[in-house]
C-alpha cells in the first residue's frame, strides 16, 4: 500500500486546516492520518494507531496527522 500513495504533506494538512472543526466533532479524541484528503485511519488509542501505519509501511514522518485530544487531557510541556 505504501507505493501506491502519493504523499503531499502540505496539501492534505491545507485539506485539514480546511475542515478542521468538522474533523475535531467527528474525531474528537482520536489521533487522525490523513492522505490525498482523506482520513485513512483514525484511533483514540495512540499506540495501535502507530500500529496501523506501521503495518501499512506508512512512516509517520511523511503524513499529515493531527490529534484531537480529550476535553480534560493534561499537558506536559
Amino acid at each position: 500500500m505504501a507505493e501506491a500513495i502519493a504523499r503531499d504533506y502540505e496539501k492534505d494538512c491545507q485539506w485539514f486546516e480546511e475542515r478542521s472543526d468538522e474533523l475535531k466533532t467527528k474525531y474528537a479524541g482520536s489521533a487522525i492520518a490523513i492522505v490525498n484528503g482523506k482520513v485513512i485511519h483514525a484511533d483514540t488509542n495512540y499506540i495501535r494507531f502507530l500500529e496501523f501505519l506501521r503495518n501499512k509501511n506508512i512512516d509517520p514522518s511523511e503524513i499529515c496527522i493531527e490529534v484531537f485530544p480529550d476535553e480534560d487531557a493534561a499537558y506536559i510541556l
